[in-house]
């Protein structure tokens, strides 16, 4: 990537992750993924979310419902179940080209911050399979 590229790819430093509680029609704020000194991004819920009544793990074997922050595991850039929701090869090049303005080889050759893939990605389907995993990441 270029100097010029890289000054125009707003690159996030967190963003907020919403979730679809069971029988809820409105999603609500249940934590932050925030950049990290060593380039992974940690999971923290909300003060707010934690004090829900019916307040769930998104999932549970590696974002267990606490306090405090929470660093994926096994190496992880971030933790597996919400990179679950990016978008793979295919997405990442349209992200890429829409973002950068690059095709082909050129696409292929670059990759963006994991935040940024999660955050860019807009795809009809993905709406509708983001809604049914119940999360959802916004920009702060």
């Amino acid at each position: 990537m270029t100097f010029e590229q890289q000054q125009s790819v707003d690159v996030p430093a967190e963003a907020y992750v919403w979730i679809w509680l069971p029988g809820a029609t409105e999603p609500v704020v249940a934590g932050r993924l925030a950049l990290a000194r060593n380039g992974r991004l940690n999971f923290n819920y909300g003060r707010s979310y934690l004090t829900r009544a019916d307040a769930i793990a998104i999932y549970k074997p590696e974002l267990p419902l606490r306090d405090g922050v929470i660093e994926p595991g096994n190496r992880m850039a971030l933790p597996g179940c919400i990179r679950d929701g990016s978008p793979d090869a295919w997405g990442r090049r349209v992200i890429i080209n829409r973002t950068m303005g690059l095709k082909g080889a050129q696409a292929t050759a670059l990759e963006l911050d994991e935040l940024t893939y999660l955050l860019e990605w807009r795809h009809p389907a993905v709406d509708v399979a983001t809604r049914l995993l119940c999360l959802a990441l916004v920009r702060r």
